[in-house]
């Protein structure tokens, strides 16, 4: 959902269609905030160099994602996912692709793989089958 406020319809289409398993990304704050605090939790918060753990923190037990986002070359450190997976979120990985980075910076994200929880985190990629024979 690209435009600010058509949240809330879109969660009622979903649910009008037994749709479950779905969460936003993206959100203007304000209207983050404002869900969260109404008790809807198919949202996430987004981690990246531009927008810190903190920001998590402060809607821990509101939201139940986390984008995880890298906008450079870095590897994700292990260690924020886990502390991201502590604090009760679900991990959303962005694979570097998805930025314009080679196969060999994507390659590099996979030592992370084993943080994530089958079921319950998710890549968000362009190459599945790449991530899989990781």
């Amino acid at each position: 959902v690209k435009e600010d406020t058509l949240e809330t319809r879109t969660a009622e289409l979903c649910q009008a269609n037994h749709i479950d398993n779905y969460f936003f990304i993206d959100c203007a704050f304000p209207t983050l905030v404002k869900l969260a605090n109404s008790g809807f939790r198919h949202l996430s918060v987004r981690i990246s160099e531009y927008e810190n753990l903190e920001m998590a923190r402060s809607l821990r037990g509101k939201v139940e994602w986390a984008w995880v986002d890298s906008f450079t070359e870095r590897v994700l450190e292990k260690e924020l996912l886990l502390t991201v997976q502590d604090l009760g979120f679900r991990l959303a990985i962005v694979s570097p692709e998805l930025h314009g980075y080679s196969e060999e910076v994507i390659r590099s994200q996979f030592a992370i793989k084993p943080v994530l929880r089958p079921n319950r985190d998710l890549v968000c990629t362009k190459f599945p089958k790449l991530w899989e024979k990781a």
